[in-house]
């Protein structure tokens, strides 16, 4: 046993010296884009070595590394789509202890620049080898921002990120004059506040609302199951609809029965008397409960955001989660969209990655959807 771990630490002696020589080096600095300046280097077995990080940042910082961003993306799912903008690009991986850096010695030592000139580079699986927890943060320059981040250790472990800005208060934006400011997810990229508090009218009335909702749920549930019992499926299709937007469920239905589609798991949530009769006269299922959807207007929001479409949001919140608490899967949908496949295939298919809820990716790249 002694023979072969000598023999082992020869060997790893032996790789180690060929990786650091300055043949390998200069190999892997035109791979990785290195700085190949020999007046950057200091030669190998130099007394005078320069760490990355000094011992007064050892506590949570002990070496760096890059990885590419589209290698990293792909390893792990992390749930939000790539920026194809930034394809190409590379991430960096930086490790809190020593014990979390690569089994490879050389690139162990260069993550701290142990003598090394530029941050060496690898793949994201053997960069992670040794992380028994990777913390992910998504980052961006919002309108070429002067940004800047703050890493402080020896903190209790937090998952949260601060965002502090030099905005003035009178929601004018970004002022260079102004100290740095704790600023919350309502303010944009340019240090405006998109978000207002809600007014005490607006507050009484989602309250009555709620309070309604509350007083009626018990008896709502029952009746609902009752419905799901005849339905006979456990994966359901929500949708909810009022009169204004009955057209698009026209649409939905027509282009589904034109491709064959069997809509009988699907169940509607009319909002209205009007929508209701419509999509039963399509032979659709659906639920009505007039005191729960009381509030919701029968007409189609004229502007994301609006009053209706805000009162419209209220339907949706409402029926996936009594569906959701009665024990069946669902796939919440809109009434502005059509299949081209069955879509309960793809979720129930076994051999994919097993998640429990899975999220519609629309497009909208503001923060306050961040991560979208």
């Amino acid at each position: 046993d002694k023979e072969l771990q000598r023999r082992a630490e020869e060997l790893a002696d032996q790789k180690f010296k060929l990786l650091t020589s300055s043949h390998k080096l200069q190999e892997l600095c035109n791979k990785h884009m290195c700085s190949n300046n020999p007046a950057d280097q200091k030669p190998h077995g130099s007394k005078e070595v320069h760490k990355l990080f000094p011992r007064p940042l050892n506590h949570f910082a002990n070496g760096l590394v890059r990885v590419s961003k589209d290698d990293i993306m792909s390893t792990f799912d992390f749930g939000v789509p790539p920026n194809p903008h930034s394809a190409g690009k590379d991430a960096l991986i930086l490790y809190n202890t020593a014990k979390a850096l690569p089994n490879e010695r050389y690139l162990a030592a260069a993550a701290n620049l142990n003598g090394y000139t530029a941050l060496p580079f690898t793949n994201a699986t053997t960069a992670t080898e040794n992380c028994d927890s990777l913390n992910v943060v998504f980052t961006d320059i919002p309108g070429g921002m002067r940004q800047c981040f703050a890493l402080i250790g020896g903190q209790y472990q937090s998952y949260h990120v601060q965002r502090w800005m030099r905005r003035a208060d009178n929601r004018n934006g970004l002022n260079k004059e102004e100290p740095l400011k704790l600023s919350s997810r309502g303010h944009t990229g340019g240090g405006r506040e998109e978000f207002r508090a809600p007014r005490g009218r607006e507050v009484a009335e989602h309250q009555e609302v709620l309070k309604s909702y509350l007083n009626e749920v018990k008896g709502i549930k029952s009746r609902l199951m009752s419905v799901l019992k005849r339905m006979n499926s456990k994966q359901v299709v929500v949708m909810t609809c009022n009169h204004g937007q009955s057209e698009l469920l026209m649409n939905f239905v027509c282009s589904s029965r034109a491709k064959g589609f069997d809509l009988s798991n699907v169940l509607l949530f009319p909002t209205d008397v009007e929508t209701k009769e419509l999509a039963e006269g399509l032979g659709l299922t659906t639920f009505y409960e007039e005191k729960l959807m009381a509030s919701v207007p029968k007409t189609e929001a004229e502007i994301y955001g609006d009053i209706f479409f805000t009162k419209i949001m209220f339907a949706k919140i409402v029926c996936v989660q009594l569906v959701n608490e009665l024990g069946y899967d669902l796939l919440f949908m809109d009434v502005d969209i059509v299949w081209y496949r069955n879509p309960i295939d793809y979720f129930m298919n076994k051999s994919l990655p097993q998640f429990d809820i899975y999220f519609q990716d629309d497009g909208s790249r503001q923060e306050r959807y961040a991560p979208y």
